[in-house]
């Protein structure tokens, strides 16, 4: 086992391979909240779980650089509505520390603001199937 930091993940839409900001990157699986409430039989408690599948959803945040090629890659993105397919990945020379999950059905969420300046930045959501 290694305790490596997971860092410089590989983001991959429908086969194409877009160069994330550095830093910028962050994975909810979407396994769903979960709620703990107390069941009583006298006094001897139980804990009761449940699991709300309703908000089981994935979600990617990041940002790219605003490059023609991001713009052009993540506008065919965003019109391809519940459509997209997300790989992150992340492949350590330490077979330990490596990481590699999909999304299915993934749309971006958020209007997204592309800044037209030096280092100009543009900041995506994802949400999809669970991570898995």
């Amino acid at each position: 086992m290694s305790n490596g930091i997971l860092v410089n993940p590989v983001i991959t839409i429908n086969g194409s391979i877009f160069k994330v900001v550095p830093n910028s990157v962050s994975l909810q699986v979407g396994r769903g909240a979960k709620t703990v409430n107390t069941e009583a039989a006298g006094s001897v408690l139980n804990p009761v779980v449940s699991n709300n599948l309703g908000n089981a959803v994935g979600q990617l945040k990041f940002s790219l650089y605003v490059t023609s090629d991001n713009y052009n890659g993540m506008e065919a993105v965003s019109a391809n509505i519940g459509q997209n397919i997300v790989q992150v990945g992340i492949d350590a020379s330490d077979k330990q520390d490596s990481l590699s999950v999909t999304s299915a059905f993934s749309t971006v969420t958020d209007e997204v603001e592309y800044n037209f300046k030096s280092e100009g930045q543009a900041d995506f959501t994802m949400q999809g199937s669970q991570f898995l």
